[in-house]
């Protein structure tokens, strides 16, 4: 279900993803990458040069928020573990989870 496109999922899939992610996914790493790659097949799908400049800048944007998991952060800086900002209440279309306190 991760690699279909999100428009290509009925209702029912969608629910179901959404389900198993945040039974699956405590943290939403998988599901803030899910949102990560379809916003990037956005970018490719735009032919309008500055809408996809926007649509670039705003993922870019996005994914440097010290509430992102490290994967998808860039790598110029250190991991931002203990953020107490979610990175999916900021995003349209991602799931209500939230990443459970460390208990490290």
């Amino acid at each position: 279900m991760l690699l279909t496109g999100e428009e290509k999922l009925d209702a029912k899939a969608t629910e179901r993803l959404w389900s198993l992610l945040e039974l699956g996914d405590p943290n939403a790493e998988v599901a803030i990458a899910y949102r990560v790659k379809e916003r990037l097949r956005d970018f490719y799908r735009t032919s309008d040069p500055d809408e996809a400049r926007k649509v670039l800048d705003e993922l870019q944007r996005h994914c440097v928020k010290r509430a992102m998991p490290p994967e998808i952060q860039s790598s110029d800086g250190p991991s931002r573990a203990g953020s107490t900002t979610s990175a999916t209440s900021t995003w349209p279309g991602c799931p209500t989870v939230r990443p459970k306190p460390s208990t490290t």
